[in-house]
């Protein structure tokens, strides 16, 4: 079976929502400006993660793994960039040499 590129956007996303989720739920629980900025970048960490769906939905299939890997990289970039998708922008540029160097 071995590794396939798409397995790594999924990881990176979970791993993205796990921490938006935690900062939601765990950190805006304080109160005062402190709870609600926490909540804005919470809230910021969770839309970041669908920069992941297109590039996993075109990295699953053998036709569109080109293509999804340039997207996976440039959305990567993307994530990074705007700071609150950098865990995983950094999955999605993994991803995306994987499928374009390793064809996986």
């Amino acid at each position: 079976m071995g590794l396939k590129s798409w397995y790594v956007v999924l990881i990176g996303m979970i791993i993205q929502l796990i921490a938006g989720l935690c900062m939601v739920f765990a950190i805006s629980s304080i109160g005062g400006w402190g709870g609600f900025i926490a909540l804005v970048i919470g809230i910021g960490f969770l839309y970041a993660t669908a920069l992941g769906v297109i590039p996993l939905i075109l990295l699953i299939f053998q036709k569109t793994r080109i293509i999804g890997g340039i997207i996976s990289i440039i959305f990567g970039i993307i994530g990074i960039v705007i700071q609150l998708g950098f865990i995983v922008g950094i999955f999605l540029i993994i991803a995306g040499i994987l499928a374009l160097w390793k064809k996986i």
